[in-house]
């Protein structure tokens, strides 16, 4: 009904538009003639406009020019009056400040000082000739009476400060000089009778002075003055004319404004003109056209309507053609058909007398598609055709000529249609059945790489992965010499660890030019190489072309591990499908229903989850009596109880916490293994759960089934989970309600970024805790309790309780407490409760919200990403590079340990291998240090550095014996002449990927592959071979190259110590990061000593500047200059803009047992920022890097 309905509608419909389209035509023309009577009129008006505008410019560039012409005449005017000026200031400068200094001289005279001088019947002569030569200057009688009577004015100091300097006479100058050339009108002779004398002489002097330079300048000011006023008028007409053609200008935009609107106006309607004329052709041509189909198309309509009636009739014989005449031959079916259309009719079901299913299901296109598509032209095919089409089950066809075959995978193709093997199914499916079921046994971190190492193997058993590419990927490229590399082309942004691996690349087969790429197009390779996902971009020049998807991956091995992770997941995507990077989520009632009474079912715990809970639920569900119990001391004998009870009556038993009572677990074995052949209950099931522990019994774990528990991921996650954990009561339970809420969401946020930040690796946490729900809900109590206690916020009691005690308490790690310490202190200050949306990190999206519900809060929390960047945590975005880099690595090495050993002729070209780089490794050693010679050269009394060279020549002369007796042992143990130990082989597999022996790393630790920790132990035995020769320390100390680097500081200040004669303890460390390149040192510090070879991590470091700063994208570590260690007197030390910067042996900042990592606390400057917020960001500096 609907199709032909449909088709009647759609013909409707057209016949309907032809009627339209005819009126349409008729009203566009109305508007057509209108539009070319609107344009010839705005024609004319923007001809008129034109005229205008052209006058009007006109006008105003002719004001223009004068303007411009005017203002040239008055600059140069300008520039005549500054001369001027400057000439007059000039000779007054000259003059000026002698006269400031005898005013100053007057200002320090007082009434008693004055009245002093007045005191006198008889002056002193010098006295009486200042007198006399100040009243010269006054123009009045040279007396002393006249003086006296002066002297006696109140205001005789005011009218000398006032006096009319640029008026006296030529007479008077001449009169005022018989006194100032006089020998004894000097103001030192007369200060010695009069100090107030003193004074007024210093004033008559100076007057006489300016006055003398006055007849000079008064000619020049007098000029100058004239000329400023002509100056002044030119400049008031200048701006009379810029006013005018301001004015000007205004009017011509306003109408260049109108003008270019008639211009709009034209433009619009000669543009809508133009498309009415153009619709109107085409609608003439369309009703032209469809004359001759209006006709059929109301015939077609009147057929499809009598059709639309026939229809139950016709429908009633086509699904009965097609659910019953599939097996039947075609007369057989014909027959059957006319059979059901005799029956329609007696039944008055109406229909088509001339019924054909192939006309009523298909159409004439159709058909002739299935034709080219292979299926044949008969009717009894094209029949089945329209069976296998319109049937709603699945067709089994018999197809011994495979045509239907043909023909579905023709017609299938555009939708990938795959035909498959059964066994392949099978195999896919077996496959995926391991891939779930391994991946609820292991953690998050290892399920990619399970993956990845599953879908190796498959294509290796395929042939489609070669060895040699696959041992590349693994261990990267190792160059233990770099005499005879070739050398870097792109040394300014491609390190030297990036440039091994591709020099090392170009050697394997199919890769031969991958050094030549790089000389041919290091701009393509810097965009590359530089891209946030460079795995997603096809490879420079000729590689994308002839690298599968595997090769490919090579190159962002050799160039950007950071990537790997990214890159092998969209491998396995591309080889197995996405459902192999995608994890099933555990559920815990299937792995019940999988299970079976005599397998123990085993949680494999990690910090900050406990799975109780959700087994308790389980149980409740299954309505199965539950019986727990925490192992530990004295708590053995009631399990096992619990067991022999459950297995018989059906229980289900849980023992949690199994590493606790590791002492017991040879007897749960045993009972395990009773279980296995025992009579037990149906509904019995024994549940365990421990932590990850070497000595955790393996039968147990080979006999149960494994499921790993770990918490969210995110912060979102654990904010969700957090909340979740909160009741409605609880939440409003507390008296300070505003209060309680704002930091019990600063409270999650602390709890869920302490729980992530283990994500950075080394920059997050130096030991990774286990933090968990327990402290949070301590905290929650503590929380709730001191805010309904103290009115006013005890803050330093709760910090120190949540910080310092609850999470503190799990903290091991020193500068780990500095870090809690620094987060609680942003989170929990008056600020957070005070401050509307206060900021939690540098992302504004992350902020304590606004007081409300429960749900309130909740609801804010789904609005969080759920990826969190680095900046939530206070970290760089490079944080995520280096733990990424990190990730790899570890990804490397497992896969490594995985590696079965090869037999045949691919075992002994593995031989080879290692006798080569055995042969390699044993040539670059160099000779132990000479111990003796350098014993000799020293004193009697050795100095503590004397000590200290010692101390390392012993050690790394046992290194290199060890290394050349263990390398001459492995290539005698590969040719068969001695029998091959445990330590040998371990020495092998760690040659053969490039690690470091175990033995050889007692000395020192370090991450370094074995190529890079070659070049670097050569290196070090330089360092001190060089001392060793004279005995004489060095100018710059490598702190890396000590085995003992905090020994080596401790003799610098025992050095010290001794030359001031002061207790060692009362010694400290003073820094100063020097802004010299090494070559520009020539001479040692007078105390403490030079430390060359550090890197900072974390940070970027200012040279210019000497403090710390944001580092460059992709800038994970950053060499630094030399520090001056130098050691001074313990004082309180200064804190402000100094950041206490941990140093370490090299990146493992925990170290390993009995060997710590840290060495000494550098202070840094902390430039724009503060202390916590490096702190945050986990900076540090390192003597070694990993590479």
């Amino acid at each position: 009904r609907m199709e032909i309905s449909s088709q009647a509608n759609k013909l409707r419909s057209g016949l309907w538009k032809i009627d339209d389209c005819r009126a349409k035509v008729e009203t566009m023309s109305v508007e057509l003639e209108e539009a070319k009577v609107k344009v010839l009129e705005f024609t004319q008006q923007c001809d008129e406009y034109m005229v205008i505008i052209m006058n009007q410019k006109k006008e105003a560039d002719e004001q223009a020019k004068d303007v411009a012409v005017t203002s040239v005449r008055i600059g140069e005017e300008e520039v005549v009056c500054k001369k001027l000026a400057d000439v007059a200031q000039a000779d007054l400068d000259l003059a000026m400040p002698a006269l400031e200094e005898a005013i100053k001289a007057l200002d320090a005279l007082n009434k008693k000082d004055i009245s002093e001088m007045k005191s006198y019947a008889k002056p002193p002569a010098k006295v009486k000739m200042v007198m006399e030569s100040i009243m010269i200057l006054k123009g009045v009688d040279p007396t002393w009476e006249e003086a006296k009577r002066q002297l006696g004015d109140p205001k005789f100091l005011d009218d000398l400060r006032e006096f009319d300097k640029n008026h006296v006479s030529d007479k008077t100058l001449r009169k005022i000089a018989g006194y100032t050339m006089n020998e004894e009108f000097v103001p030192d002779k007369i200060g010695i009778v009069s100090l107030a004398a003193k004074s007024l002489c210093m004033w008559v002097i100076a007057i006489e002075k300016y006055a003398k330079v006055w007849k000079v300048v008064a000619p020049k000011k007098a000029k100058l003055d004239e000329a400023l006023e002509s100056l002044s008028e030119k400049q008031r007409l200048l701006a009379e004319a810029q006013a005018k053609l301001e004015e000007l200008n205004r009017m011509l935009e306003a109408l260049q404004k109108e003008y270019e609107e008639k211009v709009k106006q034209k433009e619009e309607l000669d543009r809508k003109a133009a498309m009415l004329r153009l619709k109107l052709e085409r609608a003439a041509m369309l009703v032209d056209c469809l004359a001759g189909e209006k006709i059929r198309w109301e015939e077609t309509v009147e057929k499809l309507d009598a059709l639309f009636d026939l229809l139950p009739g016709d429908c009633l014989l086509a699904t009965a053609f097609i659910s019953y005449l599939g097996p039947f031959v075609s007369n057989y079916r014909d027959h059957l058909v006319d059979m059901w259309k005799n029956e329609v009719s007696e039944l008055n079901i109406p229909y088509s007398s001339n019924f054909n299913v192939i006309n009523f299901l298909s159409d004439a296109t159709t058909i002739r598609e299935w034709n080219i598509q292979g299926l044949p032209t008969d009717s009894f095919s094209t029949e089945n055709g329209i069976i296998v089409v319109r049937g709603t089950r699945w067709p089994l066809v018999i197809d011994p000529q495979c045509q239907a075959l043909k023909w579905i995978k023709a017609m299938e193709m555009k939708n990938d249609l795959k035909v498959e093997d059964s066994n392949i199914v099978q195999q896919q499916f077996q496959i995926y059945f391991l891939y779930r079921n391994t991946c609820r046994a292991i953690f998050e971190q290892h399920k990619l790489l399970f993956s990845f190492h599953m879908c190796i193997k498959i294509l290796e058993v395929q042939g489609k992965i070669i060895p040699s590419e696959y041992n590349f990927f693994l261990k990267g490229g190792v160059v233990l010499d770099r005499e005879n590399q070739m050398d870097n082309p792109c040394s300014s942004w491609l390190n030297d660890i990036a440039w091994d691996n591709i020099t090392e690349l170009d050697k394997l087969g199919g890769f031969h030019g991958a050094i030549g790429s790089f000389e041919q197009y290091p701009r393509d390779w810097h965009a590359w190489y530089t891209h946030a996902e460079p795995e997603t971009l096809p490879l420079i020049g000729e590689w994308e072309d002839i690298c599968n998807d595997f090769q490919k991956m090579l190159f962002v091995r050799a160039l950007r591990q950071d990537r790997i992770s990214f890159c092998t997941s969209t491998f396995i995507i591309n080889q197995l499908g996405s459902r192999f990077v995608e994890p099933p989520v555990l559920d815990i009632k299937t792995v019940f229903e999988e299970s079976l009474p005599q397998t123990p079912l085993i949680f494999v715990l990690s910090p900050g989850v406990d799975p109780t809970t959700a087994l308790i639920q389980l149980a409740d569900t299954c309505k199965m009596r539950f019986h727990s119990l925490s192992l530990g001391q004295g708590q053995a004998p009631i399990a096992a109880r619990m067991i022999h009870t459950g297995a018989i009556e059906g229980h289900w038993v849980f023992l949690a916490n199994c590493h606790l009572s590791l002492s017991w677990m040879p007897k749960l074995d045993k009972i395990v293994e009773t279980l296995q052949f025992g009579k037990v209950h149906n509904e019995f099931r024994l549940w365990l759960s421990s932590s990850p522990h070497p000595d955790f019994p393996i039968s147990i774990l080979q006999a149960g089934i494994k499921m790993t528990t770990e918490p969210p991921k995110g912060i979102k996650a654990n904010l969700k989970r957090l909340y979740q954990l909160v009741t409605e009561e609880q939440f409003n339970v507390c008296q300070s309600r505003e209060k309680y809420k704002k930091l019990l969401f600063a409270l999650c946020y602390f709890h869920a970024v302490l729980l992530e930040r283990k994500k950075f690796q080394q920059l997050g946490w130096n030991v990774v805790y286990s933090f968990n729900d327990s402290d949070f809900e301590v905290s929650e109590n503590l929380l709730t309790i001191y805010l309904d206690e103290y009115p006013t916020t005890p803050w330093d009691a709760l910090k120190y309780l949540i910080a310092g005690v609850t999470y503190g308490g799990h903290v091991t790690d020193d500068w780990d407490r500095r870090l809690l310490t620094t987060y609680i202190n942003q989170f929990f200050c008056e600020d957070a409760i005070t401050t509307p949306y206060y900021r939690l990190s540098s992302l504004p999206i992350y902020y304590i919200p606004h007081d409300g519900s429960l749900q309130s809060y909740q609801d804010y929390i789904t609005l969080l990403p759920n990826i969190d960047r680095p900046e939530a945590f206070g970290q760089h975005p490079n944080a995520d590079i280096t733990s990424l880099i990190t990730e790899a690595r570890m990804l490397f090495e497992t896969l490594m340990s995985l590696q079965i050993q090869s037999t045949s002729s691919t075992s002994q070209s593995k031989e080879d291998r290692v006798i080569q780089l055995a042969a390699d490794v044993a040539s670059k050693i160099p000779q132990c240090i000479d111990y003796e010679g350098a014993l000799k050269l020293m004193n009697y009394e050795k100095s503590p550095l004397d000590v200290v060279l010692l101390q390392e020549i012993s050690r790394y002369n046992s290194l290199l014996s060890t290394i050349v007796v263990s390398l001459a042992e492995l290539q005698k143990a590969i040719k068969g002449l001695v029998v091959m130990s445990s330590e040998l082989e371990e020495i092998f597999t760690c040659i053969y990927e490039a690690r470091v022996p175990s033995q050889w790393l007692k000395a020192y630790p370090s991450l370094k592959l074995l190529g890079s920790w070659t070049r670097d132990l050569i290196l070090r035995v330089d360092h001190f071979s060089t001392w060793a020769l004279t005995t004489h320390p060095p100018l710059l100390f490598w702190l890396a190259a000590y085995t003992f680097p905090t020994g080596f500081l401790t003799a610098v200040l025992q050095t010290a110590a001794r030359a001031a004669t002061v207790p060692i303890d009362t010694l400290s460390w003073d820094f100063n990061v020097l802004n010299v390149e090494e070559a520009a040192i020539v001479e040692k510090p007078e105390l403490g000593v030079y430390v060359k070879g550090l890197f900072l991590e974390g940070a970027g470091w200012d040279k210019r500047y000497a403090n710390l700063i944001e580092p460059q994208p992709m800038q994970l570590v950053c060499a630094m200059p030399l520090i001056h260690f130098k050691p001074v007197e313990q004082l309180k030390k200064k804190t402000k803009g100094l950041y206490n910067c941990p140093c370490y042996y090299y990146p493992i900042r925990t170290g390993s047992p009995g060997c710590p990592a840290f060495i000494v606390a550098v202070d840094l400057k902390s430039g724009q920022e503060n202390a916590d917020f490096w702190i945050k960001r986990g900076t540090a500096l390192l003597l070694s890097l990993a590479n």
